[in-house]
């Protein structure tokens, strides 16, 4: 890990030169070297020059492939820049599972007729206690249970709907 000095793209440069050989170049270090550049977060750019008027990605965390099999929810976060012209860079290897999420949703669900409605009323009917996580775990429980009821109701529709298209569309080849 560090400041290698050169980037990888032109993506990686604001407001001063992109070198296409030296990043070629580093490119190719990395490939041959069979290492994995780990996907940063935080700032987009981590060395700051002429008092932010040159921007470049210089330093960053190249792992073996090794590594990331064992350490897969490896992440890397450019920090904001305070006593250096360059953001220090760290290396998490922090697990956070916040458990399934609540439920699925799919946008197109809310251009159906009635979701709205459903949602609001849910939302709205629900009696609960318990500490604030615990009543948001199960106010979406309930919101969750109400509208795969919905979906339930709305789903035999939707595949008569779909058969009657499909019909419609297969008597439009045939020329019936």
């Amino acid at each position: 890990m560090g400041d290698f000095s050169a980037v990888k793209w032109p993506k990686e440069r604001f407001n001063s030169l992109f070198c296409s050989r030296s990043a070629k170049d580093f490119n190719y270090f990395i490939h041959e070297a069979g290492l994995v550049d780990i996907k940063m977060g935080g700032n987009r750019f981590t060395c700051f020059r002429n008092r932010d008027l040159k921007l470049s990605k210089l330093d960053r965390f190249l792992v073996c492939p090794s590594f990331i099999g064992l350490i897969p929810s490896a992440t890397v976060t450019a920090l904001p820049m305070k006593l250096s012209d360059h953001c220090p860079i760290l290396l998490s290897s922090t697990w956070n599972d916040f458990g399934p999420p609540p439920f699925k949703l799919f946008n197109s669900w809310m251009l159906k007729d009635g979701f709205k409605h459903v949602f609001i009323k849910a939302w709205n009917s629900f009696k609960g206690f318990g500490n604030p996580d615990q009543h948001l775990a199960a106010k979406l429980k309930h919101v969750k249970d109400e509208l795969k009821r919905w979906r339930a109701m709305n789903y035999q529709k939707e595949e008569e709907d779909i058969r009657k298209i499909q019909k419609m569309v297969n008597d439009l080849r045939s020329g019936s």
